[in-house]
């Protein structure tokens, strides 16, 4: 043996494939074997994170809202039914706690949770150590027309939309929804020939939806939207208003789908065409706005009434004031918004702005039908406030039972469904456990920085360790303690004793949601000074003994409502009576 008298055999260099194939072979096995051993070890560590907890496991996420219901629920690799339940609290209840934890092979660099109290809702949406996961896929996907407030990270960026479009939000554009609202009212009325006598309104979610998109073509673009938008030959350019109905059409597609994939697939041609047409549209709108403010010279006087010639009066007042003496610095993000960020901007109006509102307009008027005594309740209220004439904007303030009554529709059928939040740093939370007899018991759980966090908005609503009685019905949760409606309704458990999470909750809650308030209010108020609401059975003559059961109303209404990105009603039809 040479090499114990120190004698070193020369290295070995291969010099045809067939000789290196065994070196390739084990390097990269050996790759493999370390990819996998770190995957192994990092796993071990993220199951050590959630010890205590009620944990599931898969490969796969499976808990996009629009993808879960769609996606066939395979344990360990799809578990779908791991994420989503109908009642939505079950996933909860019968692991025996508001916090579950969850594992995935695909992500092994943390944890999941995800969180069914509104208590621990409100604690991550409020508290510093947390912040929006806009690094998520879903709002990455909202950032394809450009930077926008929905999808704007934490800090500087979220900043810089909201202090612009804050200022826009005022009580001249929430003054202009009620008038815009209340005269959509009596389009669809006479649209849909139930003006005079009253009658059958079909398809209600189709119609709110309608309505809500009228709504927001004229606050937000100043742009009248015919009842029926007919369809173009497809030759030339897409008129603006068509393209936004196409672009209303294909949500789910605009946000999942890549635009080359809208072009060349034949049956999604039309929603490419409508993708490109409707930002043509909008940049050619924004600069028409931009060009009359400057031409008018006068920034003194109040900005328009509609949001995009809003935005264009700020943008324009902060670009002026930058160039004055002694002007602060722009900072990372320029002065203002820029044209391509107002317009993503606009987009997420346009989405956030109707499309939610609809369908919880839709799920009102189901509940109005359904509970007659709390549809008097609100006439009554209505007759109080304005006799007999019909209510108006400054009135607002005054309609606390028939706001209560939208936030009451909205906590049961919540619109936004899951909302993502990421742990900046090391937390400790609060949480929630109970057993088979109902015994509760409070305890902490660390979250350990980068974990993802979903906030399971439906099951946070109906919790009923929060909500007492919480399938129930009850306007009455959402009434101050103050107000008339509270002292004519007897004790009740009063606005703010349970964190409300329909508009989330924090520096992030939603930007809109006066703009929503003003939107159902109108519509409601508008509704009932004129008509009844009532329930249209399946069958076309509701003698007494032949018509529906309340029970089978309710589920025929509600138990038909799906997820695509929002909580979108089935199909219903519902009879409008007139008031004597």
């Amino acid at each position: 043996m040479n090499w114990l008298k120190g004698d070193i055999p020369p290295i070995s260099i291969p010099h045809t494939l067939q000789e290196a194939l065994p070196h390739i072979y084990l390097l990269v096995g050996g790759g493999i074997a370390l990819y996998l051993l770190s995957i192994v070890f990092t796993y071990i560590g993220v199951l050590r994170q959630v010890r205590g907890l009620p944990t599931r496991h898969g490969v796969f996420p499976a808990w996009e809202v629009g993808l879960r219901p769609r996606l066939p629920h395979i344990p360990y690799l799809f578990p779908v039914k791991d994420f989503y339940t109908k009642p939505e609290f079950d996933i909860y209840q019968n692991a025996g706690s508001d916090l579950l934890a969850f594992t995935v092979l695909a992500l092994p660099s943390g944890p999941v949770y995800f969180i069914g109290s509104p208590s621990l809702a409100k604690h991550v949406c409020t508290k510093p150590t947390f912040g929006k996961a806009s690094f998520e896929k879903r709002y990455e996907n909202i950032r394809q027309f450009g930077s926008n407030i929905v999808s704007a990270y934490d800090g500087e960026e979220h900043r810089h939309h909201k202090n612009v479009i804050r200022g826009c939000f005022g009580e001249q554009i929430f003054e202009k929804v009620w008038e815009k609202m209340t005269g959509q009212v009596e389009i669809m009325l006479c649209e849909e020939g139930v003006k005079e006598r009253g009658g059958v309104l079909g398809d209600i979610g189709h119609l709110m939806i309608k309505v809500t998109f009228a709504v927001i073509g004229e606050v937000g673009f100043s742009e009248k939207i015919p009842w029926r938008i007919e369809k173009s030959d497809g030759k030339g350019e897409m008129p603006f208003v068509e393209s936004m109905e196409a672009m209303d059409e294909s949500l789910l597609l605009q946000f999942l789908m890549p635009s080359w994939v809208l072009k060349v697939v034949p049956s999604l041609r039309r929603y490419g065409v409508a993708r490109r047409d409707y930002l043509k549209h909008t940049h050619r709108l924004y600069q028409h706005r931009r060009n009359e403010i400057i031409e008018e010279d006068d920034l003194s006087s109040k900005p328009p009434k509609d949001i995009l010639g809003a935005l264009a009066h700020a943008q324009i007042t902060a670009e002026r004031a930058s160039q004055q003496p002694g002007a602060k610095g722009t900072g990372k993000f320029g002065v203002g918004l820029t044209e391509e960020e107002v317009i993503s901007d606009m987009f997420v109006f346009l989405v956030a702005g109707h499309e939610t509102t609809g369908h919880t307009l839709a799920f009102i008027l189901a509940n109005l039908a359904l509970y007659p005594d709390w549809q008097e309740g609100i006439y009554e209220e209505i007759k109080d406030v304005r006799g007999e004439e019909e209510p108006s904007y400054k009135n607002m303030n005054q309609l606390q039972l028939t706001l209560a009554f939208c936030l009451e529709s909205l906590r049961q059928n919540d619109s936004a469904r899951l909302i993502f939040k990421y742990a900046i740093e090391d937390s400790l939370v609060p949480y929630t456990t109970w057993d088979k007899n109902g015994n509760v018991v409070e305890k902490t759980h660390l979250m350990k920085k980068g974990s993802l966090i979903g906030l399971d908005l439906p099951a946070c609503q109906k919790n009923p360790y929060h909500w007492k009685e919480s399938n129930e019905f009850n306007p009455r949760r959402h009434l101050p303690r103050t107000s008339k409606n509270a002292e004519r309704e007897g004790e009740v458990e009063g606005a703010g004793d349970i964190p409300y999470l329909g508009f989330s909750l924090g520096g992030r809650q939603c930007i809109g949601r006066r703009f929503a308030e003003v939107e159902m209010v109108s519509f409601v108020s508008r509704l009932l000074s004129q008509y009844k609401v009532k329930v249209k059975g399946e069958a076309e003559e509701q003698k007494e003994g032949q018509g529906e059961q309340w029970e089978e109303s309710r589920k025929r209404m509600f138990d038909t409502a799906y997820e695509d990105l929002t909580l979108t009603p089935g199909k219903f039809d519902l009879i409008l009576e007139k008031r004597e």
